[in-house]
């Protein structure tokens, strides 16, 4: 994943139970799910506490005064 500027962008939904990650706590680089507590690090998208699960990430990028992301 390309990153710029500090802004990441990952998939939404928590693998684990479908928990909505924009709901969750952001602390450093680990998002949290708000309903069972899985954290995700948003430059890789790996769980911390089994990296085999993995959320999507995408490529960040700033143009002027826009962040875009490359969903694909």
């Amino acid at each position: 994943m390309n990153c710029v500027s500090g802004f990441f962008a990952t998939g939404n939904t928590c693998p684990h139970r479908g928990g909505p990650l924009a709901e969750g706590d952001l602390m450093g680089n680990e998002i949290v799910c708000p309903w069972h507590l899985w954290g995700f690090d948003v430059t890789s998208g790996a769980c911390t506490g089994d990296p085999s699960i993995v959320l999507p990430v995408y490529d960040v990028r700033v143009e002027d005064d826009r962040v875009l992301v490359r969903v694909e």
